[in-house]
This record gives C-alpha cells, sequence and structure tokens, in this order.
C-alpha cells in the first residue's frame, strides 16, 4: 500500500494495558481534532478500572489464586504467557494455568490431557459457542470448572473484551469481580459498562443491551 501511495500506520500487537493505550494515542493522532484528548480520557479511564480490580487482587497469593483457562474458537486453543489474556487474569486475582507450563503466545494449541492436568476452577470462553461444546463432551466433566459450575463466557459488546480492543479496559474489572465477588460485593459492572460505552461510544445502551453485553451466551 505505501508502494502505490497509500499512508499506512500499523498497531502493534498488545499484551499490557500501556500498550492498549499507546496503540489508542496513535490512532488518536492520526485521527487529530477531539481524538488526542478523547484517548487521553480512555486511558484515565483504563487505569482506573485496573487500579479497581488489583485494589483488592494484588495481595492475594499465587496459591490462594484460582487457576483460570481461557479458549479462543476451540475448547484446545488458548493464550499463554507474553498475552493480554495472562495479563488481565493475574490483574484479576486468577493465575492463566497455560502461561504456567504451557506454551507461549496469544494463540496456542493444548491437549485435553494436559488441561485435565492443570484441573483449572475457572473456564473463560472468548466465544458463546465453545461453553456448550465443553459442557456436553463427557470427556470434560471431570475438570473442576465444569463440575462447580464456572464455564463462563466472556462479555463482550462491539467485540469480544478478553482480546484486542478498546474494550478490553473493561475486562479487569469484570474478571476480578467474577474470579473474588466476595471482594467486589457493591461493584455494580452494569453501570461501569453504560459509562464505558456513554463516554467512548457514544451510546447509552439499554438495560436488554447491559445484559446482552455481560452475557453473551443469552443472545
Amino acid at each position: 500500500m505505501t508502494n502505490i501511495g497509500i499512508p499506512v500506520v500499523v498497531l502493534p500487537n498488545f499484551t499490557t494495558p500501556q500498550q492498549l493505550e499507546a496503540c489508542v494515542k496513535l490512532i488518536a493522532e492520526v485521527l487529530g481534532g477531539n481524538a488526542p484528548a478523547q484517548a487521553q480520557r480512555f486511558a484515565t479511564f483504563y487505569n482506573k478500572l485496573v487500579t479497581q480490580a488489583t485494589g483488592p487482587t494484588a495481595s492475594i497469593p499465587t496459591a490462594d489464586r484460582p487457576k483460570a483457562y481461557y479458549t479462543a474458537g476451540d475448547p484446545l486453543q488458548t493464550a499463554g504467557a507474553g498475552s493480554i489474556v495472562t495479563t488481565w487474569m493475574n490483574e484479576g486475582g486468577a493465575r492463566n494455568v497455560a502461561a504456567d507450563t504451557g506454551p507461549s503466545g496469544p494463540f496456542t494449541t493444548v491437549t485435553l490431557e494436559q488441561v485435565l492436568a492443570w484441573n483449572p476452577d475457572y473456564i473463560i470462553c472468548r466465544d458463546a459457542s465453545t461453553k456448550p461444546q465443553i459442557l456436553n463432551d463427557p470427556r470434560w466433566q471431570a475438570v473442576a470448572a465444569v463440575r462447580d459450575h464456572h464455564v463462563i463466557v466472556n462479555p463482550g459488546g462491539v467485540f469480544v473484551w478478553s482480546a484486542s480492543s478498546a474494550e478490553s479496559a473493561l475486562q479487569p474489572l469484570w474478571a476480578a469481580q467474577t474470579f473474588h465477588p466476595d471482594l467486589f460485593p457493591h461493584l455494580d459492572m452494569r453501570q461501569v459498562v453504560r459509562d464505558f460505552y456513554q463516554q467512548f461510544y457514544n451510546f447509552t445502551p439499554s438495560d436488554q443491551q447491559v445484559t446482552q453485553t455481560l452475557q453473551p451466551n443469552q443472545r
């Protein structure tokens, strides 16, 4: 595209809040106008939510953190060390089992035997279609997350929160309340969702849309 005269901006993959903020700021610089100021407001909002999440969870010892497993597309496709998934799991007070002993990278395939050995307490599904695949497969029934009804579809609005998008700003706080509801008894995640989309998408979601965002498996 550069060779035929089309300006190109390359956005790198990000694995940390700081890298996500840098991408948003870069896009804002390209757009100009009021965008840089909005990008700064986004960074402030994101950092506030990360602080809300990590304030109660940062002191949780590794041994006391629930083991979490993430699926992306296929039940056996996950994200390991060096991914944004590991970052928000850490911020949420959990431990990404694939980052402990599995291969690294944002997309990696593991075996069912490995998942059974990890025996995660929570399974976070990027895609709603993955949840019934896991629940309806008898081979998964021995996993603690299945037994304890902790197979959860990740929220998603314009895009899924758990992956690379501006909505990733909402993920750490949602994860923290999901993994440690006792530490966030007064957190109104529904209001957090409304505030985010009103401020950064100029859109006020209805009660039903907020529910669909937080519980996409009910769509």
